[in-house]
């Protein structure tokens, strides 16, 4: 997603002064690197399942975001029939050991809205498991 953003920002005429930083939950970078509520956005793409605790890394992030910046995310989650569940419950213990700890089953559309983040756009889709993209804002900061 960096590069892309790299390439976008090049092909455009966009503000020079925008920083792009790659910086992972658990990073140690510089303290100048990322000072609190210095992100006016923050991209989860597929990585809050893989996470050991989505919460903490939720927790991290409201801290980094303005009080007007927007999370956005794309991520799979837990299935909302009963045959869906009982696929992804039954796959989950062997597919964390496939997919570097990826959960199947994690219901990260509910954590964030546990969490205090407010969906300004959201949508849910399915491409043979169930997904949720969204634009969030963190209610905290308001």
């Amino acid at each position: 997603m960096l590069g892309f953003a790299r390439q976008k920002m090049e092909s455009m005429a966009v503000n020079k002064h925008i920083k792009l930083i790659k910086a992972g939950v658990g990073d140690v970078l510089p303290a100048d690197a990322i000072p609190e509520e210095g992100f006016d956005y923050v991209v989860c793409t597929l990585v809050l399942c893989t996470i050991p605790d989505a919460k903490a890394a939720l927790e991290a992030i409201s801290v980094y975001l303005k009080p007007e910046g927007k999370l956005l995310v794309l991520e799979h989650i837990k299935a909302k029939s009963g045959f869906g569940r009982f696929v992804q419950n039954s796959l989950n213990p062997i597919w964390k050991h496939c997919a570097e700890g990826c959960h199947l089953n994690r219901p990260t559309d509910l954590l964030l809205k546990t969490m205090g983040y407010i969906a300004d756009k959201e949508s849910y889709f399915s491409k043979i498991i169930p997904f949720y993209m969204a634009s969030l804002r963190f209610s905290g900061k308001q």
